[in-house]
C-alpha cells in the first residue's frame, strides 16, 4: 500500500513556518534587513528623481526629433556596451556573479 499523505501541508513562506515563534514573527524578518542597502536605494531614488525633475519638456521634445542621436544611443546601449562588458569579463576571468552584474 502507498504511504499515507503527510498530515501537515508544506509552509507557504518562511513567515508562516511552524518552527518560527508565533508571538512576533515580524521581528525575525526585520533582522534580515540591511540598512545600508535601504539607504543606498533611497539616495539613488532621490538622485534619479532630482535629475528627471529638472528636465525641460521643450528641450526633451526637441531632442526626440533628433533621430541620429536616438539611434546612436540605442546602438551604444544595447550593442557596444554589452560587447565591451563581455570583453572585460572574459579578459579578467571574473566569476559569474561579478560578470553578470557588470553586464547588467
Amino acid at each position: 500500500a502507498p504511504p499515507p499523505p503527510p498530515t501537515t501541508p508544506p509552509p507557504t513562506s518562511d513567515l508562516f513556518h511552524p518552527s518560527l515563534p508565533t508571538y512576533a514573527p515580524h521581528i525575525i524578518i526585520m533582522l534580515d534587513i540591511n540598512l545600508i542597502e535601504i539607504a543606498g536605494s533611497c539616495l539613488l531614488f532621490c538622485l534619479v528623481f532630482g535629475m528627471s525633475a529638472t528636465v525641460d519638456i521643450g528641450c526633451m521634445m526637441a531632442q526626440a526629433k533628433n533621430i541620429k542621436a536616438i539611434l546612436t544611443g540605442i546602438v551604444l546601449q544595447f550593442a557596444i556596451l554589452p560587447a565591451l562588458g563581455w570583453c572585460v569579463v572574459k579578459t579578467l576571468a571574473m566569476p559569474a556573479p561579478m560578470g553578470l552584474t557588470l553586464l547588467v
